[in-house]
């Protein structure tokens, strides 16, 4: 989400959570981390499982995360990168738009909000499950107490009789 703070306060601002109200509930959602706290000189923020990444240039997670003070009359401009480990429930077709409300909260309890549309992108939890599936593809099957028939059981037991 591509987002414009500015503050009209006397006081300096520091942001202390962003939460998204969701047709599916409140969510607070975990912002993706400055890239540099893995790499000190890697400048693109990425998102978990997927080819889709920003310059740090363009992004406003630092002060999202309150890491950046907003002076009065100051303004930050870029997007919002975050993720929810909570699923987009099925009913909501995949790059479908979806209105939700950003709410910030700053560190003197003021409270900040902004309607949007979300695209929805499955394209992680798509990667997510096909690596799961040729995982347990790749692991060799060993019979279970349930798959083992009373047939076999005899076979086995007239080996040793």
């Amino acid at each position: 989400m591509e987002l414009r703070v500015s503050s009209e306060l006397n006081l300096p601002v520091r942001i202390r959570r962003v939460k998204v109200e969701t047709p599916w509930g409140l969510r607070e959602v975990e912002l993706l981390p400055d890239p540099a706290i893995r790499v000190r000189t890697y400048e693109y923020y990425e998102f978990p499982e997927s080819r889709l990444s920003f310059h740090r240039e363009v992004v406003a997670n630092d002060f999202l995360s309150g890491r950046i003070t907003l002076k009065p009359g100051e303004q930050v401009r870029g997007l919002l990168l975050a993720v929810d480990d909570k699923p987009i429930p099925a009913k909501f077709p995949e790059h479908g738009r979806t209105e939700v409300k950003l709410i910030i909260c700053d560190e003197r309890g003021n409270t900040f909000s902004s309607k949007f549309k979300l695209c929805v992108d499955r394209s992680a939890s798509v990667a997510r499950e096909r690596k799961i599936q040729a995982a347990a593809a790749s692991q060799p099957k060993f019979a279970s107490n349930e798959d083992v028939t009373q047939r076999e059981i005899s076979s086995i037991w007239d080996l040793f009789a």
